[in-house]
């Protein structure tokens, strides 16, 4: 699976930075729209004054200025609309009129730039990224669903911003079949309960189909990853805390004949001081073929099954005792050395705080051997 936490972070940090920047954009363009009505109108009112006072050639002149102003102000949006086309027609065999329209709504100044320029490489670019933006009938779709998207609909497995109400949500393009078929089954589970959360530490979802074609995970937006987590020496709550809240997530999963398959510190998120389990799109009924993050399963589960991991419990505790074993214990995790069970159980039973006569993980470690 990929691993979500530079988009995460990057998110987060472009949430305030996109609303000032939206009401910077905003209030340019009404100044601009005001400052350009107030000089249409004084413009207008110039020549429809001095119309009134001259007579003979001088009325001609002006007349011909109204109306080559009105040219401008109608012609001259479709003759740029024509030049962008020809400059994307160098790359582009036939360009989508919708998408020329929305370069110039959306991305006004860039387009100037392109044509001032005639960069053929931009005009491209922001031909592309204005085809991933949302078209109308995906926006009214998710609104309908109580969705505001911030920008395009990723893709190549990122995430984008979206609100509902005032929480912030990640969506997420699937594409594999499997993956796609295993959500839809999921959620007609436990897919949209937000109880879960509260009471399984499994984050809730929702799973959407789009009218033109698009399968999208809308999951909530949390603080952080176990990934971005240290661990402070000495502290034992926080070992404890992780093994148990995710136990009891795993423990509902399993009553449902479900394993997660991708247990590991990117898909562990930390909130409110509640640890949460997300990333739900690997989850698989018990003995389906299924796809699992190599790094966090021991060497003889790897040796098994080369190109798919069977879904199981067995395999969700290993890769639960992996994560613990590297946030926790200091296990070195990927590169191309492997650990093998025995590697992961002898540094779990090693773990233990001043003074105690056990490891802290001798509950998972009896259940692992």
């Amino acid at each position: 699976m990929s691993n979500d936490k530079d988009e995460i972070v990057l998110l987060q940090l472009q949430l305030e930075l996109s609303r000032e920047e939206t009401k910077r954009k905003r209030e340019e363009e009404e100044t601009k729209r005001k400052h350009e009505e107030e000089e249409t109108k004084r413009y207008l009112a110039q020549i429809a004054l001095q119309t009134l006072k001259l007579e003979g050639t001088f009325v001609v002149y002006y007349i011909f200025h109204i109306f080559l102003f009105l040219f401008y102000i109608l012609i001259e949006p479709v003759r740029r609309q024509i030049s962008l086309n020809d400059i994307l027609k160098r790359k582009i065999h036939e360009p989508k009129e919708e998408i020329i329209k929305k370069m110039f709504t959306r991305f006004e100044v860039r387009v100037n730039n392109i044509l001032l320029t005639d960069n053929t490489d931009l005009a491209i670019e922001t031909y592309d990224l204005c085809e991933a933006l949302p078209g109308d009938t995906t926006k009214e779709e998710l609104k309908g669903s109580g969705y505001i998207l911030n920008g395009a609909v990723a893709f190549n497995d990122k995430l984008t911003l979206c609100y509902k109400g005032m929480h912030s949500f990640v969506c997420k393009v699937i594409y594999d079949e499997r993956e796609i078929k295993s959500l839809e089954h999921c959620f007609n589970i436990f897919g949209g309960e937000e109880q879960l959360q509260a009471a399984y530490n499994i984050t809730y979802f929702d799973f959407l189909k789009t009218n033109t074609g698009k399968n999208l995970m809308m999951m909530p937006l949390y603080q952080n990853t176990l990934e971005m987590f240290l661990m402070a020496d000495g502290d034992k709550c926080v070992p404890i805390q992780l093994y148990k809240e995710i136990k009891v997530a795993l423990d509902y999963l399993h009553s449902k004949n479900y394993a997660h398959m991708d247990i590991k510190p990117a898909n562990i998120c930390m909130n409110d001081g509640k640890i949460i389990l997300i990333d739900l799109q690997s989850i698989a009924p018990f003995g389906e073929k299924t796809y699992s993050t190599n790094a966090y399963l021991p060497f003889e589960l790897i040796q098994k099954n080369v190109n798919f991991t069977i879904s199981s419990k067995e395999t969700d505790y290993w890769m639960l005792a992996m994560t613990l074993a590297e946030k926790c214990c200091g296990l070195s995790i990927g590169g191309s050395k492997y650990h093998t069970k025995t590697d992961v159980i002898n540094i779990l039973k090693g773990y233990k705080m001043e003074g105690d006569k056990d490891c802290l993980f001798i509950e998972l470690c009896s259940c692992l051997e």
